[in-house]
């Protein structure tokens, strides 16, 4: 399923302008200007209070997300322990020194390193909304996302990065999740971004 970018940002609002301060972050690089507004929209449209991030890096989204969406209690930041490398090893370089760096002043930021495959659905709390962007192999993608499928909250949405990239193993893991709930993921044109609204499923 697509959506076009006019169309999704009058459904969901304007996302981010281009005048904002952290856009011109350096880890900002690996998301475009119009991922982090499709993102932004997507947030804003939820207002979540509880916020879980796969994949925090440096903590840049987390950053852009606290900072944007003064309602966010808790924001669980979820990446590798220390001593452990992605299952793709072109993403070795993305392993930051300090995961949630940008992020560690902040009281509703919480740092969790662990494997996907080794965390239980009820060491995370359910969220408003779900972020993906961890380890970009089938199998961790997976993982994260039956993870996310347990966590989220019946109005919440999930949102996934690195869709159409085509050096990494993203839109295999997504196109054969999406089979499994029915087609509802989509992907907004012009960007990495994809998402499922909790309300398009059945969510406990």
């Amino acid at each position: 399923m697509n959506i076009d970018q006019t169309r999704f940002f009058k459904l969901f609002g304007p996302g981010i302008p281009e005048t904002c301060p952290v856009t011109d972050l350096d880890d900002m690089a690996y998301g475009s200007l119009d991922d982090r507004r499709a993102l932004l929209a997507l947030a804003r449209h939820v207002q979540p209070t509880t916020v879980i991030e796969f994949g925090v890096q440096a903590g840049t989204t987390a950053r852009l997300l606290l900072d944007e969406i003064p309602r966010i209690r808790k924001y669980i930041g979820i990446d590798l322990p220390a001593d452990e490398l992605p299952a793709l090893e072109g993403q070795n370089p993305e392993v930051p020194a300090v995961p949630g760096r940008l992020v560690f002043d902040h009281p509703a930021f919480t740092l969790l390193q662990a494997r996907s495959e080794t965390l239980k659905p009820k060491q995370l709390p359910k969220a408003d909304l779900i972020y993906i962007d961890g380890g970009h192999d089938q199998a961790t993608v997976r993982a994260d996302t039956l993870l996310a499928l347990d966590r989220i909250k019946p109005n919440g949405i999930i949102v996934w990065h690195d869709y159409h990239n085509h050096s990494v193993q993203v839109t295999q893991a997504i196109d054969n999740i999406n089979q499994t709930t029915g087609d509802h993921i989509c992907l907004i044109d012009g960007t990495w971004i994809v998402f499922l609204l909790a309300s398009a499923i059945e969510v406990a």
